[in-house]
């Protein structure tokens, strides 16, 4: 056989197999009915149906609105987060389609999130090749983690289902929570107010809570669903569920976590003790050491979660610290300050030295370098003349800090990836889009005061960006973004449905967690740990910070391709190497059709 035709079909068998590696398979064009509330002439409202279809084509990740008659912008803004969220769920990259929306209804339709649900369940189902029923409708926002969020108008809508001969319609569980789900009595400091996001709420009739033995007046099956999967699976009739598997944290996680909490905590018992040597003892009717005690003494009844334990006594150190230096003269403290600054400068020359080749490198690089640009913001507060014993405090405890999670460069539990300049440029611009996207969201719906604080943080991204510093730009993108997350969630949810919601967020978090293959993330996990042991406590709200936090931190290493591969080939999901034997085999089948092999036999 000629060897320029052997050579040929091996590039053949190659480009086939290259090919399908690389191809993910997209269903054609789908849609799903949204459910809306159209206002009269005369001032009240109408539920209505909208048609919504989907197209995905090959492209580069741009998402295309098109609605009839036009809908508002933040309906549009709501469309791409719903898009994103989507993403998340899927194992195909979105950054290699197009996706094409159109929405189509007979009636104005009012801007708003209750469309957001109906798009994910829509996006998702597209994305995985999942055919969906044609006889149901949908409402419901789309929340961080997947969560189906509340609307109003639910009672419009169902009806506006029925008449139109829906077999049954999906809604939001957290718009129909039952009463005696009630934990404001258990905490009456949270001060998180219901505020409805779209004026669909203007009459009265449309904010009207529903009740689920409501549900039964409508003669149409009314679900009532927590997360997407569950949404999807009654969209499609097929099974999908979060991952419900034993979990536990990664060993050498736990023994790295363990020795920071110890690391700290004996620190604090150090402080306290060298309280004593303070010859006035008033420090005891301080509130500052009563909070502390409270601290240290909430630590030690901790066992397993290493995380909550250090963070405990983290903040236990920091009121130590305060009041012993309360006692020393301004010369001593002003030693003491450019000692530190010393020691900040050159743990920090260290720190930038250090190579990252995994996931825990960077996470470890970003936390201990967060915990120093905290320690040299305070320093750079404190006045000479006059120094002040809290900022200098809380300046040592940061450094101290940092320099106790900076042992988890040594962990061993987590696969090497590319970090490169190139990955972190491109993940912290992506963490960015998202970013702006919610905070335009946000600035059509809240008052400017709400948002001053992310508008801060946005800065200092763009601020660590512009001085190449990529990887604490892509972090704080994602701090920002579940700051974010926290503030629609917040703003979307009542009081009655945040226990339901932030157990909703964890049971994300550990999924995605769960998901991760070598790569445990320590910041979610973390996060995770500590949000429980708010939960436990009834602390809500920063119960539900922390959740936002895990989910935001679980899923990082999305913008890192592992290293380890076979010829660069990338065979950690079972999608992309049955793709690949699929092309492969191919290769080989075309190979014997166009190079038969010589059947004449030898000559003897």
């Amino acid at each position: 056989m000629n060897k320029s035709f052997i050579f040929s079909g091996f590039l053949l068998l190659f480009f086939l197999s290259f090919f399908g590696l690389g191809t993910a398979v997209i269903s054609g064009p789908q849609s799903i009915s949204l459910l809306s509330v159209s206002q009269l002439d005369n001032g009240s409202f109408v539920g209505g149906l909208a048609s919504m279809s989907l197209e995905i084509k090959p492209g580069s990740g741009s998402i295309f609105f098109e609605s009839y008659p036009v809908s508002k912008v933040d309906t549009q803004i709501a469309t791409r987060i719903a898009n994103e969220v989507a993403c998340e769920f899927s194992d195909v990259d979105c950054s290699k389609f197009d996706f094409f929306y159109t929405i189509r209804a007979n009636s104005p339709l009012i801007g708003g999130p209750s469309g957001g649900g109906a798009t994910a369940v829509l996006t998702l189902a597209s994305l995985e090749n999942v055919f969906l029923r044609d006889d149901f409708a949908m409402t419901g926002s789309i929340l961080s983690g997947g969560i189906i969020g509340p609307v109003d108008g639910l009672r419009e809508k169902i009806s506006a289902a029925k008449s139109v001969g829906k077999s049954f319609v999906i809604i939001p569980f957290l718009s129909v929570l039952n009463s005696s789900e009630n934990i404001s009595k258990n905490n009456d400091s949270i001060e998180i107010t219901k505020i409805v996001l779209s004026n669909e709420s203007i009459n009265n009739s449309l904010a009207e809570p529903l009740s689920f033995k409501d549900l039964n007046s409508f003669n149409i099956s009314v679900f009532p669903v927590i997360s997407l999967f569950d949404a999807l699976s009654l969209a499609s009739g097929e099974k999908f569920s979060l991952k419900n598997k034993p979990f536990v944290a990664d060993k050498e996680y736990s023994r790295i976590m363990k020795n920071i909490s110890l690391n700290l905590c004996n620190r604090s018992v150090f402080l306290r003790d060298r309280l004593d040597s303070v010859s006035d003892d008033s420090f005891l009717k301080d509130p500052i050491f009563n909070k502390s005690m409270s601290f240290l003494n909430d630590s030690s009844s901790i066992n397993d979660s290493f995380y909550t334990r250090a963070s405990l006594c983290f903040s236990a150190n920091i009121g130590f610290q305060k009041l012993f230096l309360d006692s020393l003269e301004n010369k001593v403290l002003l030693d003491n300050k450019k000692s530190l600054k010393h020691s900040i400068e050159e743990f920090s020359s260290a720190v930038n030295s250090f190579s990252l080749d995994s996931m825990s490198d960077l996470e470890s690089f970003v936390i201990v370098n967060e915990r120093l640009s905290e320690a040299r913001e305070y320093l750079s507060l404190i006045n000479d003349s006059n120094i002040s014993s809290s900022l200098l405090a809380s300046a040592i405890e940061r450094y101290k800090s940092a320099v106790a999670w900076s042992s988890f460069f040594d962990f061993k539990g987590s696969k090497q990836v590319h970090i490169d300049n190139d990955y972190l440029f491109s993940a912290c611009n992506s963490e960015l889009e998202s970013v702006e996207d919610r905070l335009n969201y946000l600035r059509l719906i809240v008052p400017n005061s709400f948002l001053s604080s992310i508008k801060n943080d946005l800065d200092l991204v763009y601020d660590y960006r512009s001085k190449n510093l990529f990887a604490q730009c892509l972090f704080k993108a994602t701090k920002v973004k579940a700051d974010e997350n926290l503030l629609l969630s917040s703003l979307m949810v009542d009081k009655d449905g945040l226990n339901t919601l932030i157990n909703a967020k964890l049971d994300r978090s550990k999924d995605l967690i769960l998901s991760q293959k070598d790569l445990f993330p320590i910041l979610g996990f973390s996060y995770f740990d500590y949000s429980k042991f708010f939960l436990q406590k009834k602390d809500y709200y920063s119960a539900l910070l922390f959740s936002e936090y895990s989910l935001a931190f679980s899923d990082i290493s999305k913008y890192f391709p592992p290293k380890k591969s076979f010829f660069g080939l990338n065979f950690n999901n079972f999608h992309g190497f049955g793709l690949f034997f699929f092309g492969f085999i191919s290769g080989i089948i075309f190979f014997i059709i166009l190079f038969p092999p010589n059947r004449k036999k030898r000559v003897k």
